[in-house]
């Protein structure tokens, strides 16, 4: 276990079909970047979006969870090991 992680940081990293490269990325799967920001799974993490659709401005505006995790260096790790070399990964801000 790794020193220096407080009790907030505790929650594991997320696996849904996250990681598989077999991910089935329709309309249903893809979710609007604000609907990341404000789901409590993903608030105050790091995500990896896949398929991502961008705004005029260059900012992911939506796209497919593949995985998040507190710690940005265990999910890009994670998103390396996958072979996903296209995922955006931003940070949901807390409000």
């Amino acid at each position: 276990m790794r020193s220096g992680r407080s009790a907030r940081e505790s929650r594991p990293p997320l696996h849904a079909p996250h990681l598989s490269n077999e991910l089935d990325l329709d309309d249903d799967s893809r979710l609007a970047w604000c609907e990341i920001c404000q789901h409590s799974e993903y608030r105050g993490r790091w995500v990896a979006l896949d398929a991502c659709r961008y705004d005029d401005h260059g900012r992911a505006a939506e796209g497919a969870v593949v995985d998040s995790d507190e710690d940005l260096v265990e999910l890009c790790e994670r998103v390396r090991e996958s072979d996903r070399k296209n995922c955006a990964i931003l940070f949901a801000e807390e409000d």
